[in-house]
């Protein structure tokens, strides 16, 4: 009951702040371009997005000429045939994938299915989630050696699952681009284009422009506990994980636009974060059996203080949107920050509330 009454509480603060910050306006390319998919599938019925014109006749839109996209933006599931901003959606399919694969094992033939159908509506969310398909495949694959044809179904199964996960996705591409399968969709939207002959791997992990490290210190005591106390004690989930973290600093470093340009951290990281959880409470058990439980409220209290600051400067323009930034405005601006903005706090609670909050900022903050 305990338990439950924390959960409650932050939930209630999680949603006091939303209702805070919230702006229920389409602003920008890609809320824009949302509302422009919505139209088509919701109001006109039709994934052909071209007769919405130009994305620009819909910004600015406000609660009574546009309260229907707005409604549709909160509804993920209508956000899965844009490549851009599915954050929440990439984090939950992500998890379910997990959760689905390490629930049952060894998995039957319609286990296979299920896991292959969310893999394939992960792959809907960001094409590159497809990697999750990887790991199950190997291992139905190494059944093929002991048990060829429970392998081969199992591995069948999965295939036909993911197929028909990622038919919607395909369907798109045929009304939109004349094609089954589309190679980059990202290239023709001219959000650049892949190599993997040469991939950002070192600047995806310790760049000041967003690299994972840097951005999100905690990402490295989650690794830690995956190579370390997850390792030892669940070698399974943890070799998944690593195997899966790996794929994806591969394939979004192998991208031109590694970075994710404008973005809050390493947002093209996102769907890592399910099993990072794994790790990081790994490291904590390990921790807490050897000294307590005053290292992990301590380590816990210093990231979510280092994230949510971090939070106020990008939001606030501390940190620029895009681009790289120099270490010690990024690491020595985390000291910094709470001091000056307590010096003009009259100033933030004013720009919190504001639709940009960068208007009117006074200088040095």
């Amino acid at each position: 009951m305990r338990e439950i009454r924390h959960r409650s509480i932050l939930v209630g603060v999680w949603f006091g702040i939303l209702m805070i910050l919230f702006r229920p306006q389409l602003h920008g390319m890609d809320t824009v371009a949302y509302y422009a998919w919505l139209r088509a599938a919701a109001i006109r019925h039709s994934l052909d997005v071209s007769e919405d014109g130009p994305p620009d006749r819909f910004a600015g839109l406000r609660p009574g000429r546009g309260a229907d996209g707005v409604a549709g933006l909160a509804a993920g599931v209508l956000h899965v045939a844009h490549p851009f901003m599915a954050h929440a959606v990439d984090f939950f399919v992500n998890a379910l994938f997990l959760w689905e694969w390490a629930r049952v094992n060894p998995p039957s033939g319609r286990d296979r299915l299920r896991l292959g159908l969310i893999g394939g509506l992960a792959a809907t969310v960001r094409y590159q989630n497809a990697s999750l398909l990887i790991w199950p495949a190997l291992e139905d694959l190494a059944r093929l050696r002991r048990a060829p044809r429970e392998g081969l179904s199992r591995l069948a199964a999965l295939g036909i699952g993911a197929g028909i996960g990622f038919l919607p996705q395909m369907i798109v591409w045929r009304v939109v681009f004349g094609q089954w399968v589309v190679g980059n969709p990202y290239g023709i939207a001219g959000a650049g284009s892949f190599d993997g002959r040469a991939p950002h791997l070192l600047e995806v992990l310790f760049s000041t422009n967003r690299g994972l490290f840097l951005w999100t210190p905690i990402a490295t005591f989650a690794l830690l506990g995956l190579i370390g106390p997850l390792r030892r004690t669940c070698p399974r989930w943890a070799h998944f994980i690593l195997a899966q973290t790996g794929a994806q600093i591969y394939i979004v470093g192998s991208w031109s636009a590694w970075s994710g340009a404008a973005a809050f951290g390493p947002r093209l990281l996102t769907g890592l974060f399910a099993g990072f959880a794994l790790g990081l409470a790994a490291l904590y058990e390990a921790i807490r059996a050897r000294w307590g439980m005053r290292p992990v409220l301590a380590l816990s209290g210093v990231a979510v203080a280092w994230n949510l600051i971090l939070l106020a400067r990008y939001g606030l323009g501390d940190v620029p949107r895009m681009g790289p930034v120099p270490l010690t405005d990024l690491w020595l601006g985390q000291l910094t920050f709470p001091m000056r903005a307590l010096e003009r706090v009259g100033w933030l609670i004013q720009g919190l509330l504001r639709q940009d909050p960068l208007d009117g900022a006074p200088p040095g903050l």
